[in-house]
């Protein structure tokens, strides 16, 4: 009998979604793992020992709104105008209703976004591709070390969980839920909006290449675009420029020659392993192409060409939220007959999870 169909009929309840248990299941685990690692690492604040790097830029924008100036004191191009709205402003509204930390807001949203995604995605895959696929993808994704960010103050959860519900809802053609799901899409994050544009095209260009498609797809992605557009309006107030979004953020990126000549040079381990994960990200974009699957290519590609303005190529937390790395690797998988190589990946896969934490509590640099 197949892994999902298992799962389904003997371990779980008919009337639970199996993939919102691996989700579940998952959660407990992470957040058993960082008491018990927070505890014998002698952290003192366990609240503030999840909130790195970026979370404090996303829980200014929470407590206290976008900045009137950068803060020169850091950079002279830096302020919190590059970071998109939709989840620390989410995180402020729920603040307005439960009057507790703001970071333990945050850490809760996250974690529930992540796993409404989670279902998304299982659902999204069990109809595409079969429930054995959506099981390995889903489980690969519940143990990805990308978790960290998922359950602290960042954006990855909600571009996560909105990207699954929006290809969910294109494959449904639900096309209300699509046009709001794309919307609050553009307010995730840079690439938020371009992906939910080129999607919209995507769906209904693959109906028929007519003209009445393309300006059905013009005013949908019109209609998407307006909130981001308010958006900008208002920064605009703020900074004094139009472009603030994307010209400040808490460093200058640099030029992407620059960027890939460095990494290149193959200075560190750590550049060595971020260049082998945007070939494999490549390799899975063109992959996706050739087997016409264009809405995980579509998915990838903004990622692929935005992470060649990085320092040391890409940040590897935004390709790792992207859920057609991990489909592909659970083809492989699937392709492959020793079933040794799928049990040892989902013990593997706990043990990266647990090596990840410990690095995040431990505030290691290339957790960024």
């Amino acid at each position: 009998m197949p892994g999902a169909e298992f799962l389904k009929e003997k371990l779980f309840p008919q009337t639970i979604n199996p993939y919102l248990l691996i989700a579940c299941y998952s959660k407990v685990l992470y957040w058993l793992s960082y008491l018990l690692i927070t505890f014998f690492t002698g952290v003192n604040d366990r609240v503030a020992a999840n909130c790195r790097f970026d979370c404090y830029w996303y829980m200014r924008i929470t407590t206290g709104g976008y900045l009137n100036e950068s803060e020169v004191s850091i950079d002279p191009k830096s302020a919190n105008w590059g970071f998109f709205p939709f989840f620390p402003y989410l995180t402020r509204l729920l603040h307005l209703l439960l009057p507790i930390d703001e970071r333990i807001l945050g850490y809760a949203l996250n974690t529930s976004l992540s796993v409404i995604g989670v279902v998304f995605l299982g659902k999204y895959i069990h109809s595409k591709y079969g429930s054995r696929a959506a099981v390995i993808t889903v489980s690969l994704i519940c143990f990805s070390p990308v978790n960290v960010y998922f359950n602290s103050a960042y954006s990855e959860s909600s571009f996560f969980c909105l990207i699954t519900a929006l290809v969910w809802f294109i494959h449904k053609e639900k096309i209300y839920l699509v046009i709001v799901t794309a919307s609050l899409l553009g307010l995730t994050r840079n690439t938020g909006a371009l992906i939910a544009v080129l999607l919209i095209f995507y769906w209904q260009l693959s109906k028929g290449f007519r003209p009445k498609r393309i300006v059905t797809a013009s005013l949908i992605s019109s209609v998407i675009a307006l909130p981001l557009f308010l958006h900008v309006l208002i920064l605009k107030e703020k900074s004094g420029e139009y472009l603030a979004i994307l010209k400040y953020h808490r460093v200058n990126r640099g030029n992407p020659i620059t960027w890939i000549i460095d990494t290149l040079n193959f200075q560190s381990s750590l550049q060595i392993m971020l260049l082998c994960l945007f070939i494999f990200s490549l390799f899975v974009f063109v992959k996706n192409v050739k087997r016409k699957n264009f809405s995980e290519s579509i998915i990838i590609l903004p990622v692929l060409i935005t992470s060649l303005t990085y320092p040391g190529f890409l940040n590897w937390r935004y390709f790792l939220v992207l859920y057609p790395l991990y489909l592909e690797i659970t083809f492989i998988f699937m392709n492959n007959s020793r079933k040794s190589l799928i049990r040892g990946i989902f013990i593997l896969g706990p043990a990266i999870l647990l090596l990840a934490i410990y690095s995040w509590v431990n505030n290691y640099g290339f957790m960024v």
